[in-house]
């Protein structure tokens, strides 16, 4: 059975009206493969992609699933499954037109 596995705080990724780049999440301290759920915000002013990196301030780099860039549609839940620890934050193609919150939902597999 899954055990819920807490992300350290803030459990949503958010960029700022204006901004390109949200905060960062670390799921480094996972023992194991996490699940997690991306719910994108009601709009969005750019396509959103996510990033992930080794640490919270190593270097970021585009996820990819298949030979294609992960992107986070509005309105929609993406999921995705992390089989390493590290961290992971979200970039806009653009300026964003008002603050944008992602809500994060993990497991523990």
């Amino acid at each position: 059975m899954a055990t819920l596995f807490a992300f350290k705080a803030p459990s949503t990724l958010t960029i700022a009206n204006g901004g390109t780049t949200s905060n960062v999440i670390s799921f480094a301290e996972a023992r194991g493969p996490v699940a997690i759920l991306i719910i994108g915000p009601a709009a969005l002013t750019a396509a959103v992609t996510l990033q992930v990196a080794t640490t919270e301030t190593g270097t970021f780099v585009p996820l990819q699933s298949g030979g294609s860039d992960i992107t986070i549609p509005a309105a929609k839940g993406t999921q995705i499954t992390m089989s390493t620890p590290g961290a992971m934050r979200l970039v806009s193609a653009g300026a964003e037109g008002a603050e944008r919150v992602f809500g994060i939902l993990g497991n523990s597999l």
